[in-house]
């Protein structure tokens, strides 16, 4: 019975670490085949801000968006094969569809669909219309980055 027991945990013990993806290589994988994050340029606490810097280094194109510069750069972003946006230090989202989007009324134009992470405290997943994970015009600092 011991045994038993002790295979038992061992197996869950290895299940759970084997689930758990550190957010740096979370985040990594969301660039996969765009840009190259390794362990040493990625701060496993806030990773969202170590992206900021990397990718306005490494971007063809980096802009701040708001309301008035949104319409355009999305329009802009047809011409690229990637497109990131970050809120602040806290929310990442890689747009996944320009074409299939949804009116906003917020931001003034048509937003698209796209996948990423919210961290409160840990990296939450998020997927659907990206007005819904970047949330409403204010003054938080919102950046885009494409890439060819």
């Amino acid at each position: 019975m011991k045994k038993i027991l002790f295979v038992a945990i061992a197996v869950f013990s290895l299940a759970v670490l084997n689930a758990q993806t550190s957010k740096k290589e979370t985040i990594a994988k969301l660039f996969t085949g765009v840009m190259v994050m390794s362990d040493a340029n990625l701060d496993d606490q806030l990773p969202i801000k170590s992206v900021n810097e990397l990718a306005s280094e490494k971007a063809d194109k980096t802009a701040e968006v708001t309301k008035e510069t949104l319409p355009d750069l999305l329009k802009e972003a047809a011409g690229y094969s990637a497109v990131f946006m970050t809120v602040g230090n806290h929310t990442i989202v890689k747009i996944t569809d320009l074409k299939d989007c949804q009116a906003s009324g917020a931001w003034g134009t048509c937003m698209p669909k796209g996948e990423g992470y919210v961290q409160k405290g840990e990296l939450q997943p998020k997927e659907g219309y990206i007005n819904f994970i970047i949330g409403v015009p204010d003054g938080q600092v919102r950046k885009i980055f494409m890439f060819k």
